[in-house]
């Protein structure tokens, strides 16, 4: 407490603290200045009620922080579900887009195969024509 612990007008101890004017006091300042101060209270016996509200803080911080980790497990359980289901929603939406997708290419190739199959008959018609041709050509 370098200081502190003596009085800066009379050099004496500090013993009191007076709340009124938030001063600390020795005896002598407490008979000259400080008579009438409705709160003057002995360094010991603040002490004391620091110590005793402190373990009483420390227990509320100690309830706050225990309260405030079941709000964040819960909150963050919470969240959890949203996206899982979420996730199972956007996982369902995908996979009915890639069945329609692959639909639409199953329909087209379909179409392409009836659409190309006349002209392949045609085309292999004509080739064995032309062999056909060449071949009698070519006996004679």
């Amino acid at each position: 407490m370098k200081g502190f612990d003596k009085c800066k007008a009379h050099g004496n101890a500090v013993v009191y603290k007076c709340e009124s004017h938030n001063e600390l006091c020795c005896k002598d300042c407490h008979f000259d200045s400080h008579k009438t101060c409705d709160k003057l209270l002995l360094l010991s016996q603040l002490a004391e009620a620091d110590d005793t509200n402190n373990d009483l803080r420390i227990t509320d911080l100690i309830s706050d922080c225990i309260s405030m980790a079941h709000f964040v497990a819960s909150t963050c359980n919470i969240a959890s579900k949203s996206a899982e289901r979420n996730y199972n929603q956007d996982n369902g939406m995908v996979c009915d887009e890639i069945e329609r997708a692959k639909e639409t290419i199953i329909q087209l190739l379909d179409d392409a195969k009836k659409h190309i199959q006349p002209k392949l008959a045609d085309s292999n018609k004509s080739e064995i024509k032309q062999l056909q041709t060449r071949q009698s050509t070519a006996l004679n």
